[in-house]
């Protein structure tokens, strides 16, 4: 439990405090480590030293005694404050201050630390070497040069960690700071961006540009990327609702006049001023083409709403003989207007997946518009053919059993056209390229729309644009994905 509010407690620090803590703690470990090496280093060789000292002196008492120089047995023949040397006969008893030797004295070569008799000073480092006769040369030295000398070095080396560990944490310190100066500031425009969720985020970030490679680039990307995609999404929110506040306005605005219609002529009976026969026949009439147009924008917003709302998820997915549809539209066209000449060059068996009903409503809008736009003498025509998708790995194209390639139905007419600026707003709601255009003469500017939104459904693609060979007019282009059965 401690543990874990330690953690706690170390996680709430700021990543500046905890690296350089890291930094320091990392710092007082290594070197610590290092006097420590240092210190066992130095004491050992200062001991190869001092023994090599006493071995030196211990050869040069055994030469004398080579030479048969007489020295005496029970005594020291050397007696200073750091330095000893005797030659025993097997045992010393040794008084004062004197290293207190073994008893009995080695009988083979070593080295010892041992202190004083009296226990007040050293200790010493004693060298015992047996020669002939039973006798042993003894020589010992102090060690308290030593000791003072490792005071002195471990006093040394804590003052020097000591300030090196003060420098380090403020270099340390210092340089993490700066280091981290960026990530700083891309927190703060982080900040800012976070805050700027009622007034709208910042056009860009006020971070200098780093190198893609480093962590503070990624990040600084990664938060261009953010902005990019949150601008676009406040653009595509902004737009969606102007779209909703036009659609409902338009919408308001297409039901109002034949209410006010219905409204007029009801009022009209009521107040009696038409009499029964043709005048009541005439309105129940126009009341009538007024609820028939109001049915059809009704129906057409029902259907718009569906699209809006299931996509293609309901779609039906059957296969439907387009060609069949395709030629029975262009029959009906006919028998509706046949004053005007319609040219229909339909390529045979061409099925697709989808809705046989919403590619049918599709046909029907599509050569609608022709009808409303265009006089009634002006030709149309109409076409459909299969354009096939070629595959650079035919092993691939085998192995995949369904047919790859697009119907491509294409209606063009030979009417006045519409201005290049207003081609890319015919699938929006409610758009008429003539806005002081009637009900009437030209519709309720939701023919394109369910085109596009049918279309969008059963996974094509269309498109209106001008006539390639510069004639007049105006062609639009269906491209369906076709039926893989």
């Amino acid at each position: 439990m401690r543990r874990a509010r330690l953690r706690t407690r170390w996680r709430n620090k700021s990543l500046r405090f905890r690296l350089t803590t890291l930094l320091v703690t990392l710092f007082i470990l290594v070197s610590s480590l290092a006097s420590v090496i240092t210190g066992l280093v130095l004491k050992d060789e200062y001991a190869r030293n001092i023994d090599g000292q006493l071995s030196a002196i211990a050869d040069g008492v055994v030469a004398g005694e080579r030479v048969k120089v007489p020295l005496p047995g029970d005594k020291w023949l050397l007696s200073t404050q750091n330095l000893y040397v005797g030659e025993f006969d097997g045992a010393f008893t040794s008084t004062g201050a004197q290293p207190q030797l073994p008893d009995p004295l080695p009988t083979q070569p070593s080295y010892e630390t041992v202190y004083s008799a009296d226990g007040k000073s050293g200790p010493y480092r004693v060298y015992s070497r047996p020669i002939s006769g039973g006798r042993v040369v003894v020589v010992a030295t102090s060690l308290a040069s030593m000791q003072h000398t490792g005071s002195l070095l471990v006093a040394v080396l804590t003052i020097n960690a000591i300030c090196a560990v003060i420098t380090m944490a403020a270099l340390g310190s210092y340089i993490v700071r700066r280091e981290l100066r960026p990530l700083a500031r891309v927190a703060a425009q982080a900040d800012l961006l976070a805050a700027s969720a009622r007034t709208g985020p910042p056009s860009t970030l006020e971070i200098p540009e780093y190198p893609q490679s480093t962590e503070i680039g990624r990040m600084v990307g990664a938060l261009d990327g953010m902005l990019t995609e949150l601008h676009a999404a406040l653009s595509e929110r902004d737009a969606s609702e102007d779209r909703l506040r036009q659609f409902a306005a338009d919408a308001s605005h297409e039901l109002r006049t034949p209410l006010q219609s219905i409204r007029g002529y009801a009022e009209l009976r009521l107040a009696g001023v038409m009499d029964d026969g043709v005048e009541v026949d005439e309105a129940m009439g126009r009341i009538a083409g007024e609820v028939r147009r109001m049915t059809g924008l009704v129906e057409s917003l029902l259907a718009l709403a569906r699209f809006d709302a299931e996509q293609e998820r309901n779609v039906v997915r059957e296969p439907v003989d387009l060609s069949a549809l395709v030629d029975g539209a262009c029959r009906d066209a006919a028998a509706v207007q046949p004053e005007r000449p319609i040219r229909v060059r339909v390529a045979p068996g061409v099925r697709v997946p989808g809705d046989p009903d919403q590619l049918a409503r599709l046909l029907a809008n599509l050569l609608g518009n022709v009808r409303m736009h265009t006089p009634p003498d002006t030709e149309v025509e109409v076409a459909l053919r299969v354009e096939r998708a070629e595959h650079a790995d035919r092993a691939e194209q085998a192995e995949r059993a369904e047919q790859v390639g697009q119907a491509v139905l294409t209606v063009r007419d030979h009417g006045p056209g519409i201005p290049a600026a207003a081609l890319p707003h015919v699938f929006d709601r409610f758009y008429r390229v003539d806005k002081g255009r009637s009900r009437a003469a030209g519709g309720s500017g939701l023919g394109l729309s369910i085109v596009a939104a049918t279309v969008a459904a059963h996974q094509g693609t269309v498109a209106v644009t001008a006539p390639p060979d510069g004639g007049s007019g105006l062609l639009v282009t269906v491209r369906l994905p076709l039926d893989g059965g």
